[in-house]
């Protein structure tokens, strides 16, 4: 893996400006400064100098450091890390709504510290990863504890917080529209619509 960012500021070691004398230098050559968290850059060093620092065979990451990692390598341009980070977020994050199986995808955890789905959410959107947004928005819609949150990370904003409080009531009517469909068109069917609202809450 690489950064083109990087790579770029390493020329700077033998391609120096003619005022170079007015740069910061560190062994004579201009200093780089970043405004990156110091923890942010260690990661990312780490996963462009360590075979297998990320992503760890077997193991599922962390949320904390594929959020780093992700808004870092975006940042420094790094796409063979951006391949393996978004190969790990289609794991759990259906890019259809139609692919989503509830016996099988609602126990396929991919961070090892569940984070709460509006960190998620926060994440994808600030990143603009648009393709995972379905599916975390109905993830965000689906859970208890959405709405109620005190961690600044996993606030929504006030256009994505009424998108997801209105989740819940556009997903109750999908499922009542669907199984109105399948009981009218099915020829044993007695129930009235009373029955089947009680039976899709």
């Amino acid at each position: 893996m690489n950064s083109q960012v990087f790579n770029d500021m390493f020329g700077l070691a033998t391609n120096q400006p003619p005022d170079a004398e007015t740069y910061d230098t560190y062994d004579g050559c201009p200093c780089v400064r970043l405004s990156d968290k110091a923890k942010d850059i260690e990661r990312l060093l780490k996963v462009l100098l360590i075979t297998g620092y990320f992503p760890q065979s077997g193991n599922k990451p962390q949320f904390e450091l594929v959020q780093s990692l992700l808004r870092m390598c975006r940042k420094y341009i790094c796409p063979g890390l951006l391949t393996i980070i978004l190969s790990i977020l289609a794991h759990g994050y259906h890019t259809k709504l139609s692919d989503y199986v509830p016996a099988i995808d609602d126990g396929n955890e991919i961070f090892s510290d569940n984070p709460h789905p509006n960190e998620v959410l926060n994440l994808l959107q600030e990143c603009r990863l648009y393709r995972f947004l379905p599916f975390a928005f109905f993830q965000v819609c689906t859970s208890t504890t959405a709405m109620f949150v005190t961690n600044e990370s996993s606030r929504l904003c006030h256009e994505t917080l009424r998108t997801a409080s209105d989740g819940p009531i556009r997903l109750q009517k999908a499922k009542f529209t669907a199984a109105k469909h399948v009981y009218s068109h099915s020829p044993n069917c007695t129930c009235t619509q009373n029955q089947i609202s009680e039976m899709t809450k």
